[in-house]
C-alpha cells in the first residue's frame, strides 16, 4: 500500500528554534505574564499552543536532576552538586559550550548577586514558575537559592 505523503508538513522549524527565533512564515503572539499556554501560534489552518516554559525531571537511585527554560535562559537543578542550581543563557537558540563538560558559561552566581541583570531577571522568573507549579517529589518544592 503506497502512502501519499503530499500533504506532510515540516514541524521541525517548531521544535528547533525559540518563538523569537521562528521563520517569519509563523505568527507568534507577545507573551503576557499571565499567558501560560493560552496562546497560539499558527501555521496556515493549525494552531498550536505557545509555551512560555519548557521542564524536564529524571529521577535515579543518585538523585534527582531537573530543568526548566524559557525563551532566554535554561536553569538546571541537581541534588548531587553544590551549588545546586545553573543557569545558562541562549544564543542562537542554543547554550553555547557543553553543559556537561563545562565549557558553557554558567552565569547563576552572577544572576544571584545581580551582577549579570538580564540573567538575575530571568533567574527570578524561572525560580518562581519552578517553585510556583513544580515539586522536587510528591512531598516537597524546589528549594530556593535566593
Amino acid at each position: 500500500m503506497a502512502v501519499d505523503v503530499s500533504d506532510d508538513r515540516d514541524f521541525s522549524d517548531l521544535v528547533k528554534s525559540p518563538v523569537s527565533t521562528r521563520s517569519p512564515g509563523i505568527s507568534v503572539p507577545e507573551p503576557e505574564p499571565t499567558l501560560g499556554i493560552d496562546s497560539l501560534i499558527g501555521i496556515g489552518d493549525i494552531k498550536l499552543p505557545v509555551r512560555l516554559f519548557n521542564f524536564s525531571q529524571w529521577y535515579a537511585g543518585d538523585g534527582m536532576r531537573a530543568t526548566i527554560r524559557n525563551n532566554a535562559y535554561k536553569l538546571n537543578y541537581d541534588d548531587r552538586l553544590s551549588p545546586e542550581y545553573s543557569l545558562y543563557a541562549y544564543s542562537g537558540g542554543e547554550v553555547p559550550g557543553r553543559e556537561d563538560d563545562a565549557t558553557a558559561t554558567d552565569v547563576f552566581n552572577d544572576a544571584l548577586t545581580g551582577t549579570n541583570a538580564d540573567a538575575a531577571a530571568n533567574l527570578d522568573i524561572l525560580l518562581d514558575e519552578l517553585i510556583a507549579t513544580y515539586q522536587a517529589d510528591p512531598n516537597t518544592p524546589f528549594p530556593d537559592p535566593r
